[in-house]
């Protein structure tokens, strides 16, 4: 029986993040995405009809997955007991970084990476994944910072800064899952980052 389309879709897409993240849209063929699914290269041109479609297909699905895993990662923070705010960055910082997959960060990095894009809405998404942790991490240092009455604009560069940090990590990470030492190793870069902006 052959597969669905509401099954192979998701598959090929899956596939095809990972390869565009890894060697970018002109090193991927859809022989090379059709190979990685499982799938015929007839089946990547009904569903996408292009190349250049399934990369924009590909970006896309890889925002829409991230607006999904923020939403559900503030969902579990807001469900658990409060905690101090440097405790919250921190635990929200890593909360992020541990749900957001490696090809996901890398084919927002091709995008980023592209001197000259002719397509902006491909940027716009890109980048949209990452301001919306940057948004979420200065909200909650503008609210350790309020008594203090420091620059507004301060609390920003600095979420901005942890988060670029992080998305590096996660783009040049060696494996698809960190080792242990690999996940202590960002934990303490997290907690040591939020000891110096928001001391618990």
């Amino acid at each position: 029986m052959p597969k669905r389309i509401s099954t192979i879709k998701p598959i090929i897409l899956d596939h095809a993040i990972a390869l565009f993240g890894d060697r970018g849209e002109e090193g991927v063929t859809t022989r090379n995405v059709a190979v990685a699914a499982g799938v015929t290269e007839g089946s990547i041109y009904r569903l996408f009809k292009s190349k250049k479609n399934l990369y924009h297909c590909s970006v896309s699905d890889a925002s829409r997955r991230a607006g999904e895993r923020l939403g559900q990662m503030l969902r579990d923070i807001s469900s658990r007991p409060p905690t101090i705010p440097g405790q919250q960055l921190a635990d929200t910082l890593l909360a992020w970084f541990h749900a957001f997959p490696r090809a996901d960060a890398r084919i927002f990095q091709q995008v980023l990476m592209k001197s000259c894009i002719n397509d902006c809405k491909l940027r716009q998404q890109a980048e949209g994944a990452l301001s919306e942790i940057v948004a979420i991490a200065a909200g909650i240092l503008k609210a350790i910072e309020a008594p203090i009455e420091l620059d507004p604009g301060s609390g920003s560069h600095r979420a901005e800064l942890i988060v670029m940090t992080l998305f590096h990590h996660k783009v040049t990470q060696a494996a698809a899952q960190l080792s242990a030492e690999e996940s202590e190793s960002v934990s303490a870069l997290v907690s040591g980052w939020v000891d110096l902006v928001a001391p618990r």
